[in-house]
């Protein structure tokens, strides 16, 4: 696994593997649902294009900048453990992004359009622990 460094956003397209898993179970036609279980990460449909990325990435910072203090990281205030890390930023990107996707797949692949991916998007710089996501797949 890849450690990124707190505080930063990391984009990973997942639609080959989600495709892939659509295959491996079988399914022609339905819907794949995509849920992140995680409170500092979301799940989006977007353009794969590099650009694009750091435009989000500049829009961010400058609707949530890194440089404020937020309440959520007082850890004094709160009742928290004492390693508790200090990611009120992420969260707050994550409360705007959304947790889930549901779209729809056929012929054993997602119906997206010509540009469009699927991101997992870990706004707290990818974790060491490990992140998870649930999939997923109804099909008739």
């Amino acid at each position: 696994m890849r450690v990124f460094p707190r505080n930063k956003i990391t984009f990973l397209d997942i639609t080959e593997p989600i495709n892939a898993l659509i295959q491996k179970e079988g399914g022609v036609e339905g819907m794949a649902h995509l849920y992140t279980r995680h409170t500092t990460t979301a799940i989006r449909v977007n353009e794969n294009e590099s650009n694009l990325v750091r435009d989000f990435h500049e829009f961010m910072e400058s609707l949530i900048p890194a440089s404020k203090e937020y309440h959520r990281d007082k850890l004094h205030l709160r009742d928290c453990p004492a390693d508790e890390p200090k990611n009120a930023r992420a969260h707050l990107m994550a409360l705007m992004l959304g947790s889930s996707e549901s779209i729809p797949f056929r012929d054993g692949k997602l119906m997206l359009g010509l540009w469009q991916s699927i991101f997992f998007i870990d706004c707290d710089g990818g974790r060491p622990d490990g992140r998870e996501i649930l999939v997923t797949i109804v099909s008739p």
